[in-house]
């Protein structure tokens, strides 16, 4: 197995992602500084409302915190939104790994098959349970 860091040989990477328009991403890292040009498109460390609910005290406070909006779900979930779509959280991460496969893909030279690729991400253990 090989870890390939990130370009700022980085081994982890943040659950960042950013739409800087209709089709373009940037995830990890990268995104992070669009918070400040394009807040409400910029989705910073959403892991932690997986399994949330929207009217849970925490995500409440959350909301207040972070610049992206959180909205509910048809099933009382809390999503977030931005680039005028609502998102599942786990929908996030599918994002970032998806990038991420074509960037390895890129630097490998050839298709990454599934199975072949781990994303070994940043995790607050305070957002569980």
């Amino acid at each position: 197995m090989e870890v390939l860091p990130t370009r700022k040989s980085l081994v982890t990477s943040q659950m960042n992602l950013s739409f800087l328009c209709t089709t373009e991403l940037l995830v990890g890292t990268p995104a992070k500084p669009q918070v400040v040009p394009n807040p409400p498109n910029t989705l910073l460390d959403t892991k932690w409302s997986i399994g949330k609910c929207f009217d849970d005290a925490q995500t409440q406070k959350e909301m207040k915190m972070v610049p992206f909006r959180i909205v509910k779900a048809p099933n009382g979930d809390a999503w977030v939104e931005a680039n005028g779509q609502q998102y599942f959280p786990g929908h996030i991460g599918a994002f970032v790994l998806t990038k991420m496969k074509e960037i390895v893909e890129a630097y490998l030279g050839k298709v990454v098959e599934p199975g072949e690729l781990s994303w070994n991400s940043l995790w607050d253990p305070k957002g569980l349970g």
